[in-house]
């Protein structure tokens, strides 16, 4: 009888073992079998797109430009502060000579 048993437990793990590691289901498959409703479309990016063929929209294209003036600002920024390291600061710790001060 412990045999039985054993043999039982074993075709039980080995359908479990097939069932659900070779002929694993897909979720659309799955949630059809069970009686579930089917997922939800993913919402796509209401705004318009600049040209129908080039995949950019309006949206993008505003956050392009607001990127492009924050990286410019940003240069703009270290530029002067450059300046102002080799002008001011490296003549004044003694870093270098300006060539046009001679």
């Amino acid at each position: 009888m412990d045999r039985f048993r054993a043999i039982i437990a074993l075709l039980k793990s080995i359908t479990y073992i097939v069932k659900y590691c070779f002929f694993r289901m897909g979720e659309a498959r799955r949630r059809s079998e069970k009686g579930l409703q089917p997922r939800s479309k993913k919402s796509k990016n209401k705004s318009p797109r600049i040209v129908p063929w080039f995949p950019v929209t309006l949206a993008q294209r505003d956050q392009f430009i607001q990127l492009s003036i924050r990286a410019g600002w940003v240069g703009i920024v270290l530029l002067v502060i450059l300046w102002i390291v080799v002008r001011i600061i490296g003549p004044a710790a003694g870093w270098w000579i300006p060539a046009d001060s001679r």
